[in-house]
């Protein structure tokens, strides 16, 4: 199948030291699986190998990305052994370094639940162990007590344990010792000689083996990543296209909620029927790859009247669509709207003294649609800051970027975003291609 050979290229390229590749390949083989619903061990392992790598490269937030994504940790159990529960606990130390405490949580119970079932001390110890050290960093003394009273007993019985090991032992070579003095001293020396030569000739042959099996491998498997790789990235566009979804529709529910919290019932019902509206309209268009630039902007619309009916005077916006043939032009769903939102969460909102408004112009230029987002918030420099002051760190652009990325690769055509700092507030410049329909189909 494409995953197990997606898989057996991943290892490869992980132990020639090939990590940038190894990354791509783990990455494809985890959203493949969640489009196509599959979950067995070789999953699991791409899943940690591609956090541990990210992790290890520096990208904290991506790896947690890839614990997280579309997991169902209960579907999980029935392949946990003891590699995959140290798994497990490698994912829990990633989540608490990037501070996602209730993940990290998540998955040092389950190694706790499935070391007890397997009956590893070791591996029972260190789930107890991570889990104090996550309750100490959370600042919850009371459970941090707990789990460190209860790493006490555990301890306490691995060496009440280690010391009956240690009788058996003293035992057990007693009780060797007494059989060998009763043996022929030349016997032993024969049979320990047919020994040592056996498992000489049993190595120098499996080494060979292996030797010639791994070369040939990697012969065959470089011939089959070239084949594959063509294939395999269009399906990794299809899929990172959703993950711009659940990010809008959580911040939406967000508004949602500060009016009802404020008491107006006729603005919350207002508000609850066109993002009812809204929200049908993005799953429509989800499981597009392509869309017309009319469905494209009234979405937008949409979502900017959700805002401007939350914020009031706090919003002003101005859509102005200077191409004459929108109704030809294709392009993929939701490529503007998470840059005019993030133009109103961290640019205008982030300015509490006076209101702002985000304007958006649609051009074209040759084979190129011209995409301009202007708003006159605080600015990037003074947005980013703020985040830094809060503790907090939004994604949302480092997905888009990614998503940009891909979608080059995946239509051969560039997809190119630019900022542009100015004195008051930030324009994001955006260029697609105009013909991606007659190219690629929807």
């Amino acid at each position: 199948t494409r995953l197990k050979a997606r898989f057996l290229i991943g290892n490869s390229n992980f132990f020639l030291g090939n990590f940038e590749d190894a990354i791509s390949d783990y990455r494809s083989i985890v959203i493949a699986s969640i489009r196509k619903n599959i979950l067995n061990r070789k999953v699991l392992i791409s899943r940690y190998n591609l956090a541990n790598l990210l992790y290890e490269n520096g990208q904290t937030d991506s790896a947690i990305f890839y614990i997280r994504f579309k997991r169902d940790l209960k579907q999980e159990e029935i392949f946990l052994d003891h590699d995959l529960i140290n798994a497990y606990l490698a994912m829990a130390e990633i989540c608490i370094s990037g501070d996602d405490h209730l993940f990290a949580e998540q998955l040092l119970l389950k190694s706790y639940k499935f070391s007890i079932a397997i009956g590893s001390n070791d591996l029972i110890k260190e789930s107890i162990a991570g889990l104090h050290y996550l309750e100490t960093k959370k600042e919850n003394w009371t459970k941090a007590d707990y789990y460190n009273a209860k790493l006490d007993q555990i301890n306490d019985s691995l060496k009440l344990l280690n010391k009956s090991n240690e009788l058996s032992s003293l035992q057990t070579k007693f009780e060797y010792e007494l059989m060998q003095h009763n043996l022929e001293k030349n016997d032993i020396l024969i049979n320990q000689q047919r020994s040592i030569l056996l498992i000489i000739a049993v190595s120098l042959i499996t080494i060979l083996s292996i030797s010639l099996v791994l070369f040939k491998q990697k012969n065959k498997l470089e011939k089959l990543r070239k084949q594959l790789e063509n294939n395999l990235i269009e399906l990794e566009g299809r899929n990172l296209q959703n993950q711009m979804n659940p990010h809008f529709i959580f911040n939406s529910l967000n508004s949602v909620n500060n009016i009802i919290l404020k008491g107006d019932r006729f603005e919350a019902s207002s508000y609850l029927t066109r993002f009812s509206k809204l929200t049908r309209k993005i799953l429509n268009l989800s499981g597009q790859s392509l869309i017309t630039l009319d469905e494209e902007l009234e979405t937008l619309e949409l979502y900017l009247n959700l805002e401007k009916l939350r914020l009031k005077e706090k919003l002003g916006f101005n859509i102005e669509n200077k191409i004459a043939t929108k109704q030809q032009i294709f392009i993929p769903p939701l490529i503007i709207q998470p840059f005019v939102e993030n133009s109103i969460w961290h640019g205008i909102l982030n300015n509490e003294n006076s209101s702002g408004s985000v304007e958006i112009i649609l051009a074209e230029k040759n084979d190129k649609i011209l995409i301009t987002i202007a708003d006159d918030g605080i600015g990037r420099k003074a947005s980013a800051q703020m985040k830094k002051d809060r503790g907090s760190d939004s994604k949302g652009s480092a997905i888009s970027m990614e998503r940009m990325n891909i979608l080059s690769s995946l239509y051969n055509e560039d997809f190119i975003i630019n900022y542009e700092d100015k004195e008051n507030g930030t324009t994001v410049n955006i260029e697609i291609p105009k013909t991606i329909k007659n190219e690629r189909g929807n």
